[in-house]
């Protein structure tokens, strides 16, 4: 059962696929799982019960899409979570899907510690709203500022 899904826009960075990486890697080492880097296709272990695979693509005009999947067999459920990173040529276009996938009973998701990562360092964006790793409180005094960028007028 699909838990939980973030796809951004991360348009202009030319670092995306670079940046990406080293947040996954970060991700990896705080749950302790191997940061080996699998080779394209193959699967590999990267912790008791975790198999990790990669797929890359080099488009014809230049830019590449990245897919990192982990699949994590624990306490008789299955776990799957899939980053998928593309960066146009030159980095002028891009985006970032994240999705977690898991058993149909039992614990539901939270938004990823990857999620806020990864939005951390890209400059990600929803349509014309900037994703922010951490979400926005406000007030009161707030909501019609809100409701102009949120409500549509009929």
């Amino acid at each position: 059962m699909l838990g939980y899904r973030m796809f951004v826009g991360a348009a202009d960075e030319p670092e995306l696929l670079r940046l990406t990486n080293g947040q996954l890697s970060e991700w990896l080492i705080e749950k302790r799982w191997t940061d080996d880097h699998p080779v394209d296709g193959h699967a590999v272990g990267v912790a008791p019960n975790v198999r990790a695979t990669v797929v890359s693509h080099t488009h014809q005009k230049g830019g590449v899409t990245r897919r990192h999947r982990f699949v994590e067999q624990n306490s008789g459920a299955t776990w799957v979570t899939e980053l998928t990173v593309h960066q146009g040529q030159g980095g002028k276009t891009g985006w970032v899907w994240l999705d977690v996938i898991g058993p149909d009973r039992g614990a539901t998701p939270r938004p990823p510690r990857l999620a806020r990562k990864l939005i951390e360092v890209v400059y990600a964006h929803d349509g014309d709203h900037l994703v922010e790793a951490t979400p926005t409180i406000i007030d009161i005094d707030d909501v019609p500022g809100a409701c102009q960028v949120f409500c549509v007028s009929s």
